[in-house]
């Protein structure tokens, strides 16, 4: 094709026909120029469909991984719901079946089984970590950038990111709140404390139940740690129901069906 256009002008120029050669030099830059950008505007097109697909396949998983963070926190929001109404419990009722009522359902909705008073209060609550292992690689590889959804995108960043340093700054703060209580009452109740590292049948839990009961009817010490250890949790609660709600309505606005 090349060798096809030399020869026509030179052609052109050894018959003289000046003004035809340039006119036609004219016409094969045109063409040449025409070529390029149809062959860019293809390429841009092709990579555009490639980015679109990545696009939808990364907003795909992310939704996706979402939904489960969804079934993760309402699960966590339960736990954390029963440690709060156990400690107000202990420290504003005088029904002891409430408080053991509360124990055994505890026993049922967390990871770590509380088979005491004592137990249920020295035990931290579960640590924050909801699984975001598709988010994080997708930060870290930089396709973030690729999301059109930037309601998401911003979503995504509120809570994996600046909830969670919350969530666990006031965790951190719990266990070393936790710490400090079960120090006291290892050094105030010795023989109790002692009492629950051993086998014991439930009569025994029982009376180490009795006299933890006891302690924080009267122990105003006791009494303070155990309520500021309420205050944690019961924040570590309330951004929890930010969370969801947050995710909840975002998951309503795309047509997802949120997590029960």
């Amino acid at each position: 094709m090349l060798r096809l256009f030399r020869n026509i002008r030179q052609t052109l120029l050894n018959e003289g026909e000046t003004a035809k050669y340039f006119k036609y030099a004219l016409g094969e830059i045109v063409l040449i120029v025409a070529g390029i950008l149809i062959a860019l505007q293809i390429q841009t097109w092709n990579e555009g469909r490639i980015q679109n697909n990545e696009d939808k396949n990364l907003t795909g998983m992310l939704r996706s991984e979402l939904v489960e963070f969804q079934d993760y926190n309402r699960e966590m929001l339960q736990s954390l719901t029963t440690q709060t109404e156990l400690i107000r419990a202990l420290l504003d009722s005088t029904e002891k079946e409430q408080i053991e009522t509360l124990i055994e359902e505890a026993k049922e909705e967390t990871i770590v089984q509380l088979f005491t008073l004592h137990g249920a209060l020295v035990t931290v609550t579960e640590f924050y970590d909801p699984g975001t292992n598709i988010y994080d690689s997708i930060v870290n590889n930089g396709s973030i950038s690729i999301i059109s959804d930037r309601k998401l995108v911003n979503l995504l960043g509120y809570v994996y990111v600046q909830r969670r340093a919350i969530l666990d700054g006031l965790h951190v703060r719990e266990a070393s709140n936790v710490e400090n209580l079960h120090t006291y009452l290892s050094t105030q109740y010795p023989d109790e404390t002692l009492r629950l590292f051993k086998p014991h049948t439930p009569e025994e839990s029982d009376e180490i139940n009795a006299a933890f009961w006891n302690a924080f009817q009267t122990d105003g010490t006791a009494i303070g740690l155990l309520t500021h250890r309420a205050g944690l949790i019961n924040s570590r609660r309330l951004v929890l129901q930010g969370i969801i709600n947050d995710t909840d309505e975002y998951l309503n606005s795309i047509g997802a069906e949120p997590s029960n």
